[in-house]
């Protein structure tokens, strides 16, 4: 219930709620990748980006190539102006790439 909240606030652009809402969330579960992912997303939004970082490399220890929190740190990165960490992201998306790894759908901004 609480989970679907974070999301119904994200989805309407209530950043700050969803945040909120996802720190309660990953109180309660730890291994909640998509409370992470959200959060992350989320705080990138809002302009947090040591805490979206936090969030997305969170949920990249629980699910390494995931594609959607590899796609927000890089974009948070980007945003944050945190060029060597950025280009560090995209040599290891573009390992996972050669390897068919995500989805043809994914795509990252990697300079802004």
């Amino acid at each position: 219930m609480l989970r679907q909240q974070g999301i119904a606030a994200f989805q309407q652009a209530n950043y700050a709620a969803a945040v909120g809402i996802f720190r309660q969330v990953i109180a309660l579960d730890p291994s909640d990748v998509v409370a992470y992912n959200v959060a992350g997303i989320s705080s990138t939004r809002l302009r947090d980006f040591p805490f979206a970082i936090d969030c997305l490399k969170h949920a990249l220890q629980l699910r390494p190539d995931d594609y959607r929190s590899l796609g927000a740190l890089m974009r948070a990165y980007t945003q944050a102006g945190m060029v060597p960490e950025r280009d560090e992201l995209r040599k290891h998306v573009l390992q996972l790439a050669h390897a068919g790894k995500p989805p043809d759908a994914f795509n990252y901004a990697f300079d802004s």
